[in-house]
């Protein structure tokens, strides 16, 4: 049988979410290019 436990029990830090996933930084400008366009401002409508 499958047991599922909350997500804030079983990664309670950031040092547990990197360690669990394996994260690490990147210098890749590539990486989330939408982040780097040039978008529409927000307006309140």
């Amino acid at each position: 049988m499958i047991q599922n436990y909350p997500i804030s029990k079983t990664i309670a830090t950031l040092a547990d979410l990197k360690q669990r996933f394996n994260l690490s930084p990147t210098d890749n400008d590539l990486l989330f290019q939408e982040w780097q366009q040039d978008l529409p401002q927000i307006t309140a409508q």
